[in-house]
């Protein structure tokens, strides 16, 4: 498994990716008529096709983080 600082960086990448890289640049009419919040993708209310599997990627990295922090509480 990944120490807490590479998981931490990763969850940051990811985030980052998903927010600025995907959202920001999406021209989806749909995406004018929902909230969203380019800060934390897990509270945003769009979850197109092309976010979903990052978004459960993400999931994943920060249920890593919190058995990593389980382990060496």
């Amino acid at each position: 498994m990944a120490n807490l600082e590479t998981l931490d960086f990763l969850r940051l990448q990811l985030s980052t990716e998903i927010s600025y890289d995907l959202c920001m640049s999406c021209t989806d009419p749909q995406q004018k008529q929902i909230a969203l919040n380019y800060d934390d993708p897990r509270n945003c209310g769009c979850r197109c096709p092309a976010v979903e599997p990052l978004l459960a990627r993400l999931a994943d990295i920060e249920k890593a983080i919190k058995i990593s922090v389980a382990y060496l509480s």
